[in-house]
């Protein structure tokens, strides 16, 4: 699938990139190796816009290229007190977390400690967006789009 800049365009028109965006300083390609997994193209454009952000002061956007190389290899222990949950309550919480099979990766979070992310299912373009209710209390998968 092509990736399609309008949505982005429509975005930067209504809420325009922050003045002094705060950008990592990595090449795509090796924040990929090192995190071991290739982002979606719309999250990579939105992110060289706009760096890490936040929209009303509410949700936060994270520019992963601002990890370092060991920041990333602890990038798949980062959902480590999920997994705890779903050992503990599987019937509560049976979202699987990246680098499992189709597991939940985070992109971002609310103010209210609320986890957006993706499912990995599939291509990178066609990942559904999910966030967590209330995601450090107890996680309700809601996709997003």
């Amino acid at each position: 699938m092509a990736y399609n800049s309008a949505p982005l365009d429509q975005l930067v028109a209504l809420a325009p990139p922050p003045s002094s965006p705060l950008f990592g300083t990595r090449a795509w390609d090796e924040l990929f190796a090192d995190i071991g997994i290739r982002l979606p193209d719309d999250y990579v454009a939105f992110i060289e816009r706009y760096g890490s952000c936040q929209f009303a002061r509410w949700l936060g956007i994270y520019d992963r290229r601002l990890f370092s190389k060991e920041d990333c290899a602890q990038v798949p222990q980062e959902m480590d007190y999920y997994r705890e949950w779903r050992d503990d309550s599987p019937e509560e919480h049976s979202l699987a977390m990246w680098p499992e099979p189709g597991g939940f990766f985070q992109w971002g979070s609310t103010i209210d400690g609320d986890a957006m992310g993706w499912l990995t299912v599939g291509v990178p373009e066609e990942w559904p967006v999910a966030g967590g209710v209330g995601f450090r209390q107890s996680i309700r998968q809601q996709r997003i789009r």
